[in-house]
């Protein structure tokens, strides 16, 4: 869903230097990649905190309804009965995710919000706002935006986009 459009955009406006507007040029040190992963890990009971305080907020019938079917969607997914099935998943729930997420919300909104405004704070809240709404799940929504922010401020202060792509995979496979 995000990975092509988000090359095709990238290779339309930057032509041949595609993979350096978008930050991919250099691979990370495998220290910043591991931090990158360790610190949205360590992040995980604050956010299953925040997800927690989400949950008690009233909420429209409709958007419960639409956190009940994501969330069925996801538990069918996440049914594992042989290895390429775990295999499959981790493809399809941390991977792909990952790449095309971050290629979309990192390396294009965020850097061109960050462009227009000459602001990085407000492009990375900017950006994880637009990134948890983009999900539809409401009880989710502000645990969300602060994974966002934590992704962005790893693209910041890396300025190489596979340290979220790592921290997101790791942080989705786990």
């Amino acid at each position: 869903t995000f990975i092509l459009p988000s090359l095709i955009f990238l290779w339309w406006t930057y032509g041949k230097n595609w993979q350096k507007s978008a930050k991919l040029i250099q691979l990370p040190s495998w220290i910043n990649s591991l931090l990158g992963g360790l610190l949205l890990v360590v992040a995980f009971p604050f956010v299953q905190f925040i997800f927690s305080l989400n949950k008690k907020l009233p909420l429209p019938d409709w958007a419960i309804e639409q956190e009940e079917l994501i969330n069925t969607t996801i538990q069918h997914l996440l049914v594992v009965q042989s290895t390429p099935d775990l295999f499959f998943n981790l493809l399809t729930i941390a991977i792909l995710p990952a790449i095309g997420e971050e290629l979309l919300f990192r390396g294009i909104i965020q850097t061109n919000i960050e462009k227009g405004v000459k602001n990085p704070h407000l492009a990375i809240w900017l950006t994880a706002l637009i990134f948890s709404f983009i999900h539809f799940q409401f009880q989710g929504f502000i645990p969300r935006v602060l994974l966002g922010a934590i992704l962005g401020y790893l693209f910041v202060w890396s300025r190489n986009l596979w340290i979220p792509i790592i921290a997101h995979l790791i942080y989705n496979a786990s």
